[in-house]
Parts: C-alpha cells; structure tokens; sequence
C-alpha cells in the first residue's frame, strides 16, 4: 500500500502524492526494470528533493527507510538514509527474498 490511503498530515499528504506520482510512472513505464525510465528518473528526483529539505514524515521513515516498502502490488521502494538514495524494485518473487533482508 501506498503510505496511507487517508493522509493524516501535511507531509503524509504531500508524500502521499509523491509516491502515487512514483507508482503511476512506474505502471505506464514500457521498461523492464523502471530505474532506466526517465519519467520514474524525474519522479524520484522530486522525492529526493523533498526528502532534502525536508524531515518524513514517521510514517514514511517505517515504511520505507527502514525496509522496502510497497508501491501497489508490483513495485516496491527503498530509501537509504545514509547514502539519500533511493531504489525502485519491481516486485518478484526472487526480488521479494532480497527486499526483507535488505
């Protein structure tokens, strides 16, 4: 699930936007891994700046700093606060095994 599908906050809905951005360009992307999208590229770009400037949300920070969370039943997102990058998966069963111990 996508953060929350009820925003509580000010920051929860302005990830909660950036994320469903994210998940959209990722499902319309024609590419095999979504990395080598240019439109995913821009998104995640956009999130990056946020995470930036700005402190997450703790919602966002359980779901996906600390483990890779889900973007919808395909994709999946990671955030690496040491290193600020992020990294999109598309969800497989080999993919999934790698995700938990992530």
């Amino acid at each position: 699930m996508v953060l929350t599908t009820t925003p509580r906050t000010k920051k929860e809905n302005i990830e909660f936007r950036l994320l469903i951005a994210i998940r959209f360009a990722c499902l319309l992307s024609q590419h095999k891994d979504p990395m080598s999208c240019p439109r995913v590229n821009n998104r995640l770009a956009k999130l990056e700046r946020y995470l930036q400037y700005t402190q997450p949300s703790q919602l966002f920070i359980k779901t996906y700093c600390i483990r890779a969370g889900e973007l919808g039943q395909s994709f999946s997102l990671r955030v690496d606060e040491a290193t600020s990058s992020i990294r999109l998966y598309r969800n497989t069963e080999t993919n999934v095994a790698k995700l938990i111990t992530v």
